[in-house]
């Protein structure tokens, strides 16, 4: 479903420009279907954010489009970092860019 697709380019987006320090932002990214997903794993580490990643993806390949689908991030300091407090990495957030590049062409980028 092209749904499912530009879902998926965007949580992916958002993942990777999530900074690294010690990963566990990056790893604590959740997707649920129907409502935000309220997890929190402090132990839970992914530098690179392929295992992050692969979650998104398999959750998004279980949602039909017809419910409501959330990426949530319940670490402390993710509102902080979205917010410019990440000054080097990434300055102007993760969520906040990937949503305007979606809107700006991302999204039909990702449906094809």
């Amino acid at each position: 479903l092209v749904s499912q697709k530009i879902a998926f380019e965007a949580f992916k987006r958002i993942v990777y420009r999530t900074p690294v320090d010690t990963s566990r932002l990056r790893a604590n990214w959740g997707v649920q279907i129907g409502s935000p997903y309220t997890g929190y794993n402090e132990a839970a580490t992914d530098e690179a954010g392929g295992a992050t990643v692969a979650r998104a993806l398999s959750a998004v390949r279980g949602w039909n489009a017809r419910q409501p689908i959330f990426l949530c991030n319940n670490v402390v300091y993710a509102i902080p970092i979205e917010y410019g407090h990440s000054r080097i990495q990434s300055p102007q957030g993760m969520v906040r860019v990937t949503i305007s590049e979606m809107q700006n062409g991302g999204a039909e980028a990702a449906a094809r």
